[in-house]
């Protein structure tokens, strides 16, 4: 079992950074198998072979909220009783959820789940209660979870959830036993749900999460970006544009553009492939302490203009503090965030809008 979850753990890893863009709102199918296990009962030995299976479909309203209604089965029991007699309970509820993620621009999103429904279940058990007979009463269950980005259409869940059965004879006994919701004699346990989403309909992305296409290509291959630049960039403005070591023309130029500065999705953190570029640029700097810069951020135009010019602020001023680190004095910087103006290359392409979210220096 332990390896088996390490397994799930690592492949999640391993395919999580495929993520892709986040749609405003969206349709999906919802399907998972699950353990479970009864947490105030009358057994003297829970069964620890219980199981679960879930499908139902789930609509996205906006980024952080959503409606999951779907169908449940559970398998739940154990042994209990002098002699040792065996109860099995099976159970299958329509639950309604609502769910709230918290940072659902990320390839992993954190997510509380809130609701309940109407639970059929009939007792496999010698005891008391009639065998097999039916019973009808409501469900409420509450939970934590992460959403795991796996691909364009895919992403997987893993969910803890708590359920209480407002019915005392649901694990096979009539006996009062305390411990449901909030202290009740009602019959309750956990459920353990490893599930997938996929997308049957999506709305227009997200402007709120800023995912871009273009990113996983390879910034620091400097001969394909030179020719991206010529075949995207004006040509009224190409001789602005630094591409083969540019911070070393710096001090002849009035401004250049780093290319290979990027950050990761609706982030103003630095990516790895930046700080090449930007050690190259603190060399120059250091070799010449009379220069003064304006560090100027910039965004391609997908989003709204105030997002793009606040997270263009603070990309120019992540790139201010990280050349501060280094020893470059903080006089003789400023950052300055133009969001989605200026852009140097075509917003309809993805390439274009790489281009676009852009480090800029200008030489004063």
């Amino acid at each position: 079992m332990k390896k088996f979850l390490v397994a799930i753990f690592l492949i999640s890893n391993a395919l999580v950074f495929s993520q892709t863009s986040t749609p405003k709102d969206a349709w999906l199918y919802d399907f998972g198998l699950s353990y479970g296990r009864f947490i105030n009962h009358n057994f003297t030995y829970p069964d620890p072979y219980n199981f679960g299976v879930n499908f139902g479909i789930q609509r996205n309203f906006s980024e952080h909220t959503a409606l999951r209604l779907g169908l449940r089965y559970f398998n739940l029991g154990g042994k209990w009783g002098i002699p040792e007699k065996k109860s099995t309970t099976h159970a299958f509820d329509l639950s309604a959820n609502i769910l709230y993620y918290f940072n659902p621009c990320e390839p992993v999103t954190p997510y509380l789940s809130i609701g309940g429904g109407p639970l059929l279940f009939f007792v496999n058990t010698p005891q008391a209660i009639k065998e097999n007979k039916l019973y009808f009463t409501n469900e409420f269950n509450v939970g934590f979870g992460f959403d795991w980005v796996m691909g364009e259409d895919w992403r997987m869940k893993t969910e803890l959830n708590y359920v209480t059965v407002f019915d005392e004879k649901f694990d096979g006994s009539a006996s009062l036993v305390k411990g449901g919701l909030l202290g009740s004699a009602d019959k309750s346990f956990f459920n353990v749900n490893v599930g997938f989403n996929f997308y049957i309909d999506k709305g227009e992305p997200s402007k709120i999460c800023q995912l871009y296409d273009g990113l996983g290509q390879d910034l620091t291959d400097y001969n394909r970006i030179e020719e991206m630049i010529k075949t995207h960039i004006p040509q009224t403005i190409t001789k602005e544009v630094v591409v083969e070591k540019p911070v070393k023309t710096a001090v002849a130029s009035e401004k250049w553009i780093l290319v290979g500065v990027n950050f990761n999705s609706g982030s103003y953190k630095l990516t790895p492939e930046s700080y090449p570029i930007l050690f190259d640029a603190i060399k120059t700097l250091l070799k010449n302490p009379d220069m003064k810069v304006e560090i100027q951020g910039y965004t391609d135009n997908v989003g709204s203009d105030s997002y793009n010019k606040t997270l263009s602020q603070k990309r120019a001023e992540a790139v201010k503090n990280f050349l501060v680190a280094k020893g470059v004095s903080s006089s003789r910087l400023t950052a300055i965030g133009y969001g989605e103006s200026k852009p140097v290359a075509d917003n309809n392409t993805a390439e274009g809008r790489m281009l676009n979210r852009r480090i800029e220096f200008l030489v004063k």
